[in-house]
């Protein structure tokens, strides 16, 4: 019994290798391993993070209209960033490639808003920020149009080392308070795209790239920081998202801020909706890049 095992397994063996030598022989000798440089503009959702920072300068806009401030600005998501990566492309058949590789991603958008009287100039100033660096992998199918010009399908799936920074000030000219976090976290996405390939010579091609990403991370860990004149206080645990009533017309507006786990806030009639926040990383990119055919 064992050696029909072994004899059937060096059949389909043989097999394989056979069907693997067919499929080389047809892939040009520049073509079997490329590398991938690219990079261009993103859009992303940034989910919570750009949902609190939204909710609490609303909540602040909405009080400086109560009391007639004048007000001017206004906030403003961070969504569009910047990508770039770089792949190893294996050519497996004239059709069928696997990929290996790592990305960049990043969106940031600092704004302003002024609160106007007679009085007094109170501004409020919002930056979020987030980035992730992703190890890729994926498989790429190739159809070839013409002897110079091709047309690339890919998808695949990606593990994300994620971070997040949000900023909110508000500056009275007297007194100031800022609320700022920085956290980090981890996880899987999945991508996809199409890209149309033009060959300048027996090295290199350049290619344009629309793709697409669904990558929504939570469990994000790290510091939250208040600060007023004179007075500072850091808290190490989880960012969360929640819900903050406003006195002087009962809406909930979303937040966002770092909580110890063990230690949450005490004060449960002005907080609804509780939860542990999550970064909206998904999007799509349109990038500019070359390939370099190395073997």
């Amino acid at each position: 019994m064992f050696i029909k095992r072994i004899q059937s397994l060096l059949r389909y063996s043989t097999v394989i290798i056979i069907f693997l030598n067919l499929g080389f022989q047809h892939v040009q000798a520049s073509d079997f391993l490329s590398v991938k440089l690219y990079g261009g503009g993103t859009y992303m959702s940034g989910g919570d993070l750009n949902a609190g920072l939204e909710g609490n300068s609303n909540m602040y806009l909405d009080l400086a209209r109560l009391f007639l401030y004048d007000v001017s600005g206004g906030f403003k998501p961070a969504k569009l960033g910047l990508e770039f990566g770089g792949d190893f492309i294996f050519q497996i058949t004239p059709t069928f490639g696997i990929g290996i590789g790592s990305k960049f991603i990043q969106a940031s958008k600092k704004s302003t808003m002024v609160f106007t009287s007679i009085y007094e100039t109170v501004k409020q100033s919002t930056k979020p920020q987030y980035n992730a660096t992703s190890m890729n992998m994926g498989l790429f199918f190739t159809m070839p149009v013409s002897r110079t010009f091709k047309m690339v399908v890919n998808g695949g799936a990606g593990y994300y080392l994620a971070r997040a920074n949000s900023l909110w000030n508000l500056d009275t000219g007297g007194i100031s308070l800022e609320l700022s976090t920085d956290v980090k976290a981890h996880g899987f996405g999945i991508t996809g795209g199409i890209s149309f390939e033009f060959k300048t010579g027996r090295l290199i091609s350049f290619f344009v790239e629309c793709s697409g990403r669904y990558a929504k991370i939570g469990k994000f860990n790290g510091t939250g920081t208040e600060k007023s004149d004179g007075y500072s206080k850091t808290i190490s645990g989880k960012l969360y998202y929640f819900e903050t009533q406003n006195w002087s017309n009962d809406r909930y507006y979303p937040d966002i801020f770092v909580f110890d786990p063990l230690a949450p806030p005490i004060n449960p009639p002005s907080l609804s909706n509780m939860r542990e926040a999550k970064i909206d990383y998904s999007g799509v990119s349109i990038n500019l890049g070359l390939i370099i055919h190395i073997l």
